[in-house]
């Protein structure tokens, strides 16, 4: 917005207590920044691109819970409930591929410590590129970015935080996979 950023303007309306649902539409899917958005006063976040089906379940979200002032109420379904939903699977195939994609990525990322560990480039990159798309694949969009962080890093040749990355998509693989423990 040109006189003012979505985040003056999410603070003005909670000083105002206006309770309107506020949900940020940005391309940034970096850590910092979804924790700057869910400490900054808004009720969710729609990372482009995004498909209208995703803007279409946060409008029904918010239209089932237009009445409520208590923003813990507004909750969106899981993770593994959109993802069910957005590829068309059942959810019990759908909780199968994700235990596949979540042993297979804490095995990857398991290689890429070691290949950072031994300063070896093209492996990290290999398997940055591998776990990029992957989690792109199924909208794990912290490890898919932290995975586009980590090629950026990889050809700017500055590796001192790539490890942060790493933590990263490793503690997003750990979330997926507690999610995924939980009975449905």
């Amino acid at each position: 917005m040109p006189e003012l950023d979505g985040f003056e303007m999410a603070k003005i309306l909670f000083l105002e207590n206006n309770r309107t649902p506020i949900y940020a539409l940005t391309a940034d899917t970096s850590i910092k920044s979804n924790e700057k958005f869910k400490s900054e006063h808004f009720d969710g976040i729609l990372h482009k691109p995004f498909k209208i089906s995703e803007l279409e379940d946060i409008l029904a979200h918010v239209s089932k819970n237009k009445h409520s002032n208590d923003i813990e109420a507004c909750t969106m379904p899981s993770f593994k409930d959109n993802v069910s939903h957005k590829l068309k699977l059942p959810l019990e195939i759908m909780n199968k591929l994700l235990k596949i994609y979540v042993k297979n990525t804490k095995e990857d990322i398991l290689k890429l410590n070691e290949a950072f560990a031994s300063n070896d480039i093209i492996t990290m990159g290999d398997i940055a590129h591998k776990l990029k798309g992957s989690s792109g694949t199924i909208f794990r969009n912290k490890t898919s970015q932290s995975m586009v962080d980590i090629e950026k890093i990889l050809k700017e040749g500055n590796f001192e935080h790539i490890k942060f990355s790493i933590d990263a998509a490793f503690e997003d693989t750990l979330d997926l996979e507690n999610e995924l423990l939980v009975k449905v």
